[in-house]
């Protein structure tokens, strides 16, 4: 997410206003917009049928890298009056920009911001929606220690944590890194799976997100150390440590755990669950069946979205048990986290013949996996009409 600069705020002239976005993960929503200058608290207010209101969404981001022509005087003056010591203190984070720059006016603050930089962000996150910038409670807190922030937000304390923190290197804070914080520092089993790591750095974070298990894994470590990933990479990744372990417990293959413990390297896992995907599609089909009815029933729940042309949900363990063995790879494996309600899996006809797993576990669902034959890379053509389709449904669904 952009930081708050001349060329990437949109100011639309005829109007007198900027526009921001403030997206779901599948849709943005696009509002009027003034901030106030910075002797004004800056505070930002979004224009609906009642009038200008005060308004501070949490994934605010300022928009108009596209469109430079667009920019107005009235950015570059916005920013002018804000000192360029704060903006250097502010620019590193890549989310929540606005309450950053409002809780950067108190010293306190600034220091905690050099000191600790994660504490003071989660800080400014609070006093987005909970402390007013000029609450009593607020600038106690931002002359508080360490420990007493932490305890006050609600997360762990310990002196493990602040250490940990402490380790942390990125050159920039984005909305994926303070969703980790936050899990890091509600989870005393991850804070234990870091506290051996000399640097924690983005890739840790990714992982966190993705599935914090594998931290414990060397070869997950030294994977990790190799070379800057993306999330979907990692994401990936621990969808086949996912897949690994489910296989196993479907074939009742006994110390799997063990064996992935001992792992030197990730090559080592992957071969791991190519062997059992050939073993569960090797099965006989009617056995396989019949045993999977027998736990979970013919019939597994109904999917997030209906069928289109191209897109159709599986609906029972037969068809599931069916497209592992005509795809083969391992989704059959899935059918205890189908009927749990973590996911859903569709069968995707065009523009290639493909195997979709829609995750349902959060709040908010996602696309987890598309995966052609043999667990084959779709192209992007592919996920273009996947995600439309996805986007469209969503929008239905949130509409309800």
């Amino acid at each position: 997410m952009p930081t708050i600069k001349p060329y990437n705020v949109l100011y639309h002239r005829s109007e007198g206003c900027l526009y921001y976005t403030y997206p779901t993960i599948f849709d943005s929503k696009f509002e009027k917009v003034k901030i106030e200058t910075w002797d004004e608290n800056l505070q930002s207010k979004v224009l609906d049928n009642k009038g200008w209101r005060r308004f501070t969404p949490q994934d605010l981001t300022l928009i108009a890298h596209d469109k430079k022509n667009l920019v107005g005087k009235e950015i570059i003056e916005f920013l002018e009056q804000i000192p360029t010591d704060i903006l250097d203190l502010a620019a590193p984070y890549q989310y929540l920009q606005i309450p950053v720059l409002r809780l950067l006016k108190h010293e306190d603050a600034q220091e905690c911001a050099r000191q600790s930089p994660i504490i003071f962000w989660l800080l400014a996150e609070q006093s987005c929606h909970h402390l007013p910038s000029g609450d009593t409670r607020l600038i106690a807190l931002l002359k508080a220690k360490k420990r007493t922030i932490l305890d006050q937000l609600g997360f762990i304390s310990s002196k493990s944590a602040i250490k940990l923190l402490g380790k942390v290197k990125v050159s920039s804070y984005e909305y994926y890194m303070y969703e980790a914080f936050k899990k890091i520092l509600s989870n005393p089993s991850i804070l234990k799976s870091l506290r051996h790591y000399t640097v924690i750095t983005g890739n840790e974070l990714y992982a966190i997100l993705a599935c914090p298990s594998l931290l414990n894994r060397n070869f997950f470590k030294i994977y990790l150390a190799g070379q800057d990933f993306s999330y979907s990479e990692i994401s990936s990744a621990c969808d086949l440590y996912k897949d690994t372990i489910r296989l196993a417990r479907v074939l009742r293959r006994r110390g799997f755990s063990r064996a992935i413990l001992s792992f030197k390297n990730w090559e080592q896992l992957r071969n791991l669950h190519d062997r059992l995907t050939v073993e569960l599609n090797r099965l006989n089909v009617k056995g396989t069946i019949r045993k999977l009815e027998t736990r979970f029933g013919k019939e597994l729940p109904v999917a997030i979205f209906p069928a289109s042309k191209n897109i159709v949900p599986i609906t029972t363990i037969r068809e599931l048990v069916l497209e592992s063995r005509e795809m083969q790879h391992c989704v059959a494996s899935y059918a205890e986290r189908i009927v749990k309600g973590k996911c859903s899996i569709y069968k995707i006809l065009t523009p290639e013949r493909a195997t979709m797993e829609i995750d349902t576990s959060d709040y908010q669902p996602k696309i987890s996996q598309v995966k052609l034959y043999k667990n084959g890379i779709p192209r992007p053509q592919t996920f273009e009409a996947v995600e439309m389709w996805f986007s469209e449904n969503m929008k239905i669904r949130n509409r309800i």
